[in-house]
């Protein structure tokens, strides 16, 4: 989409497309990139990039820095590699690709990637594919474009170089020194001294050592004169010794000649004597290798069964101690059984002495009320004998039993309003009762609630063990897959290493005597041609079928020694050289006649079967000999596995057409037409048909033979890796369900838990309800029983009592009204008085009987839950029980079939400890045998080495006096008469006197060369050589140092006039650079000293004068200025050494407004020579760029998007329409 700029720059579209240009960049795994992300194409000179902070604008630069070879190592890169981003072998990879239009109009493609520690660089030229090349081809290439480290440093501008160390005059200057090239003289400069340095210090040391010398050579010549005089003489002593040595020679050289033969015997008998044991070692080391490793087996088995064992204890301790706990509850259940017993026991006693008191005292009660109404008989009988004397006194008494009857009739309205809060609690109680019914219901609800979430947890769970399981099996065929994979690398491997070390070892005569013969037809030398053993005029079509084909080759011939020659001359010329060097057998199968018989004898496949020769293809190199195969296997069939095998054999025994059909099995089993059958065990690859490994003769046979085999393991390997990699997403996908089930088992828990307390609350409320209901009924019942037994009971008998006595006192008030009332009057107020009291303390013993009992309920309440709690307990405990149960029949399974594999181990173990000693006593007996052979070998080499020592003494003796004699003519003065006894003493005297003559003469010789220091005559050969050699050394040294301090001089030339050079430039275009970006009369420039030595010891400043101000240093500046300063350095820097494209990274981000809009007009005037991409924040910056660059984060990888200008769409549009018509 087009966006709107307040100040567009003019486009130049058509540079890009024929200046050297960055066209466009892919980056894939590279730090935030974890996703492959393509940028461009770069229609435009001028690019800004815009983003939020850390969504990788800045990796841009890294990228390209990364690619040109800027940042070849990248020692940090290892760490930003992105996780997502994965070669096939599961390593990290980050890969960057970028798109140049070179000088010339041609395109290339950069591509730089990174796995592991290792680094790839591939360039792609036009239409051309990816090719390696290393970094120096690359600047070839390259032209124009920077791709080294000092040259990309100026072209790509990161945000933490942008105040270049300005303020450190040294660190400025070593700077430009790096820009401008002078850096490289620098370091040339220093090598030099340094060598100066090295060398000068060298000169000093040979000084002084040959001065050392000479002096060591004065001190030793008194002792070198003794020397001379002694040699001398001993020349003369050798002159007349060397003509008896002479004869003594002859004399032992043919006693030599006659003991050589025996001595050549001897050795060769140790030869294959020390070759046995060599064989009975190696076959001892394998058997104790194997031992060791059984033994190893052993004691590991060993140490896991104790272990178990230990698991078991502990698993019956901890049932030992469930057990006790599980009977210390039942000690306490019964306890708490027999105490509840004992309470209702005890309640129910109490109850009944209380009803029993209550009887009594109302049996009391009621014979002190007979007691009274016959006392008030007797008052009355006596009263009536009185007569009117107690008129008055009756009267008194209507009177009281007036006031009776008030009384009576108070009690009967306190009566009715305790039957208005009897049926007040009645109907509370009634309340209470429902409510108590909807707990129920409400309880009844939850437990619903409780069982479905139950279920709906046991089908949860149940999927979390079925996805458990899922899980296993993955992993299960994960390792069985990465197993599969080690044996394919072990197959691979061992297949590799047995041409080389095995067929080396054992066959190399049999390989040396091919090869000889192989080289001799090549030559001409037989009668006709030799093509080599079979595997060299077969090959398989895959790996897969090497097990049959071997299998078979095994049966029907020796492959080692199988030789395929083309006419019968030739077999018989291979059978001699055979014959003559003792090489073996060997077998030769004649091509010429086989071709004949093999054309008429085609078969075709039985139905399930499939002919052995369609599983090879010939050497195109060795077609002629395809008939020797073609007769061998022209009866064999592949089968896939061993009852197909017997299936087929039945049906062409049936059927003539097919009769000598014979069978192999993808296994290596083997199925004859004649009745024999090899089954059991699969045969091993031989090395003389090893398809993976080129054995043959240079220029014989075709190398791709070699890739079979390489090519098959790698297809299986990939198919292994593509597997491994479907279950791995498989497995993270049940990971994610599992982890799904997980959340919602513990979403279910936490509603479960809730319910149970809402449930445990409700119980609660329910057991308040009940105890409050209980309660109430007590209380109603007590007070109804107190009514019952006080109101009803006492009262009617009152009531009767005293219409009773009414009738009697009306009787009596008949005759005496006044006495009658009087004593209706008493009676009345002392029964009613007495029935009070006694309903009084009823009523109070009553309510102590009902807070006992509440008492008694509250403490059977508890007695109820701790025996609830108990049985949770319990029944834990024998959850507890039973699983340790199943713990203990696991382990004691897992035990006895361990114990199995230690007793086959160990049966194992026996066997090869039995082979090991069987071996140990064949080695006891060859060493014996050797150790003897060997102590007769030495006695017999002492005495010949001492023969051989006598006869080498005598020649040196004899080589000596020649030596001297024919050296020493002028040292060595003896007058003629002296020679002439001599000769008479030497043909008339004895040989052996005249030795021993001689040797005594040796031994006044040797003690008087004792007396001689010989160590003071090595000393000074030694420092005579030396010397020369210090004063060879000296000379080379001074040249040396001469021609380096010439060289030193030379390079400190160059490098100050390479570094002015650079500087007067860089200054020219800072001045430039300065007033354009401060828009005002401004000035700017790098100052150094003049002297070359002190101009790089001192460093560079760099002083500016702003606009309307004096000059200053660069510390003595704002923060903006600085910044500003520093960029026109920069880009003073990028004028004199111009780039074909920029990369700045935020380097507006401490300017000001206006200071900006300069920047980004300078930018827009000088796209014209050069391509610029700028990372901002500034809209002044992105509003005058025709491209801008979004970079954003998605899916935890930075991502980018491209925005065009219209006018720049519009040029794109016209450069496409231009590049399909030149298509």
């Amino acid at each position: 989409m087009p966006f709107a700029r307040s100040d567009p720059c003019p486009d130049h579209s058509d540079l890009v497309r024929s200046a050297p240009c960055l066209q466009e960049l892919e980056l894939s795994g590279f730090k935030s990139y974890a996703q492959s992300v393509s940028i461009g194409p770069f229609t435009s000179r001028l690019t800004c990039i815009v983003g939020s902070n850390g969504t990788g604008k800045s990796v841009i630069g890294q990228a390209l820095a990364f690619v040109l070879g800027g940042q070849c190592s990248l020692p940090h890169l290892q760490e930003g590699l992105s996780a997502k981003c994965l070669t096939a072998a599961g390593c990290r990879i980050a890969m960057v690709k970028a798109g140049l239009r070179l000088q010339d109009g041609q395109s290339m493609k950069i591509c730089r990637s990174v796995s592991g520690h290792h680094e790839t660089l591939e360039v792609q030229m036009q239409a051309d594919e990816l090719k390696k090349c290393s970094q120096a081809h690359l600047q070839q290439l390259l032209g124009d474009i920077p791709c080294c480290p000092a040259e990309l440093s100026r072209s790509i501008v990161f945000q933490s170089r942008q105040s270049i160390a300005v303020q450190h005059p040294k660190e400025l200057g070593a700077h430009l020194q790096l820009l401008t090239g002078s850096h490289a003289f620098q370091l040339r400069l220093a090598d030099v001294r340094r060598c100066i340095h090295l060398l000068a210090g060298q000169l000093m040391s040979l000084t002084d050592e040959q001065a050392s010398l000479l002096a060591d050579r004065q001190k030793l010549a008194p002792e070198i004169a003794r020397w001379k005089a002694w040699e001398a003489d001993m020349n003369r002593h050798h002159l007349r010794q060397s003509r008896l040595l002479r004869l003594r020679l002859t004399e032992q050289e043919s006693s030599i000649k006659t003991i050589s033969p025996q001595v050549a015997k001897q050795r060769k008998v140790h030869r294959k004597a020390a070759a046995l044991l060599k064989t009975i070692s190696d076959a001892a080391a394998v058997h104790k290798a194997e031992l060791s490793k059984h033994q190893k087996t052993e004691h590991k088995m060993i140490l896991h069964i104790k272990g178990i064992e230990q698991q078991l204890a502990q698993v019956q301790a901890k049932e030992g101690r469930l057990m006790a706990q599980i009977k210390a509850m039942q000690r306490r259940r019964s306890q708490t059984r027999s105490r509840l017993q004992a309470v209702s026991t005890a309640d129910n006693t109490t109850e009944a002495e209380h009803l029993r008191c209550s009887l009594q005292q109302r049996q009391a009660d009621l014979s002190s009320c007979e007691a009274a109404c016959k006392q008030a008989e007797t008052n009355v009988q006596q009263l009536c004998a009185k007569g009117s004397e107690n008129v008055l006194q009756a009267r008194r008494l209507q009177l009281e039993l007036k006031a009776l009857e008030a009384q009576h009739t108070a009690a009967a309205h306190h009566s009715e309003m305790r039957a208005a809060a009897q049926a007040k609690q009645h109907e509370e109680l009634s309340a209470l009762q429902c409510q108590e019914l909807q707990m129920k219901e409400q309880a009844a609800i939850e437990h619903d609630r409780l069982q479905a979430a139950y279920k709906q947890k046991q089908g949860i769970l149940e999927s979390v063990r079925k996805l458990k399981d899922d899980q296993r099996a993955i992993e299960d065929q994960i390792s069985h897959l990465t197993a599969i994979q080690q044996e394919l690398r072990d197959e691979s491997r061992v297949m590799a290493d047995a041409s080389t070390t095995k067929a080396h070892r054992k066959q190399s005569s049999l390989e040396q005597a091919v090869r000889t013969l192989t080289l001799a037809s090549q030559a001409g030398q037989l009668p006709g041609v030799l093509y080599g053993r079979l595997h060299s005029v077969i090959r398989l079509k895959s790996i897969s079928s090497a097990e049959p084909v071997n299998s078979v080759l095994h049966e029907i011939c020796r492959m080692a020694s199988c030789l395929i020659v083309e006419d019968r001359q030739t077999a018989q010329a291979v059978v001699a050289y055979f014959q003559e060097h003792s090489i073996g057998i060997v077998t030769c199968k004649i091509a010429s006649e086989m071709r004949a018989a093999a054309g008429s004898q085609k078969r075709n496949g039985l139905q399930g079967s499939v002919p052995l020769l369609s599983l090879l293809e010939m050497v195109p190199a060795a077609e002629a000999a395809a008939c020797v195969i073609t007769r061998m296997l022209q009866n064999w069939f592949l089968v896939p596995d061993a009852a197909g095998a017997e299936k087929l054999l039945r049906q062409t025994k049936q059927d003539s057409h097919y009769t000598g059909s014979n069978f192999v099995t993808s296994l290596g089993e083997i199925f004859k037409a004649d009745g024999e059958v090899i089954c059991g065990m699969a045969s091993s690859v031989s090395p003389a048909f090893n398809i993976c490994v080129d054995t043959s003769v240079p220029g014989k046979v075709a190398p791709e033979r070699a890739q079979g085999w390489s090519q098959d393991c790698q297809k299986r390997a990939n198919d292994i890796d593509q597997r491994l990699h479907t279950l791995s997403k498989q497995l993270a996908q049940l990971q994610e369900q599992l982890k799904a089930c997980n959340d919602s088992i513990h979403q279910q828990n936490i509603s479960l838990a809730g319910c149970q307390q809402q449930c445990q609350d409700s119980r609660k409320h329910q057991d308040e309800h009940k105890q409050k209901a209980s309660m109430a009924a007590h209380e109603q019942r007590s007070l109804q029983a107190a009514l019952d037994s006080a109101t009803d009971e006492d009262l009617e008998g009152m009531k009767s009592t005293l219409s009773q006595k009414q009738k009697e006192l009306h009787d009596i008030c008949s005759s005496s009204s006044e006495g009658r009332a009087l004593l209706k009057a008493q009676s009345a107020a002392a029964e009613s008085d007495h029935a009070l009291v006694a309903l009084k303390a009823d009523i109070a013993a009553r309510q102590k009987s009902l807070r006992d009992a509440e008492r008694k309920q509250a403490a059977v309440t508890r007695q109820t839950q701790e025996l609830e709690a108990l049985q949770t307990g319990l029944a834990n405990l024998e959850g507890q029980h039973n699983e340790a149960h199943q713990l203990i029949g696991t382990k004691a399974a897992e035990v006895s079939e361990l114990s199995l594999q230690l007793h086959k181990k160990q049966a194992r173990t026996k066997s090869a400890a039995a082979g090991q000693q069987a071996h140990d006593r064949k080695l006891e007996r060859a060493q014996a045998a050797e150790q003897q052979q060997m102590k007769t070998l030495h006695n017999f080499q002492q005495s010949l080495a001492a023969f051989m020592a006598a006869a080498e003494t005598s020649k040196q003796k004899l080589k000596a006096a020649e030596g001297h004699l024919g050296s020493k003519d002028a040292v060595v003065s003896t007058d003629p008469g002296d020679s002439n006894e001599d000769d008479e003493y030497d043909e008339n005297d004895d040989l052996e006197a005249a030795l021993e003559e001689l040797e005594e003469a040796s031994e006044q010789l040797q003690a008087r060369m004792k007396q001689i220091d010989t160590a003071a005559l090595r000393a000074d050969m030694e420092a005579m050589q030396r010397s020369a050699q210090v004063t060879k050394e000296l000379q080379s040294a001074q040249e040396e140092i001469a021609i380096q301090q010439s060289l030193a001089e030379s390079l400190e030339v160059q490098q100050y006039s390479c570094f002015h050079e650079a500087m007067q430039l860089v200054n020219a275009r800072l001045t430039q650079v300065y007033q354009q970006l401060s828009g005002q009369d401004a000035d700017a420039i790098c100052m150094y000293a003049e002297d070359k030595a002190l101009a790089f010891s001192q460093g560079v400043t760099v002083n500016v004068r702003p606009a309307g101000q004096r000059w200053r240093s660069f510390g003595m500046l704002s923060g903006g200025q600085q910044a500003l300063a520093t960029l026109s350095l920069s880009f003073a820097l990028q004028a004199a050494f111009p780039s074909p494209f920029y990369f700045f990274d935020e380097i507006d981000s401490a300017m000001d407004t206006a200071a900006v809009t300069r920047v980004a007009d300078y930018l827009c005037k000088q796209q014209l020579s050069s391509q610029y991409i700028v990372v901002t924040h500034k809209q002044q910056m992105y509003a005058r760029a025709p491209c801008l660059l979004g970079v954003y984060t998605a899916f935890k990888s930075s991502a980018t998007v491209m925005l065009h200008s219209a006018q720049d769409s519009e040029h794109e549009a016209r450069g496409n329409e231009t590049r399909m018509a030149e298509v």
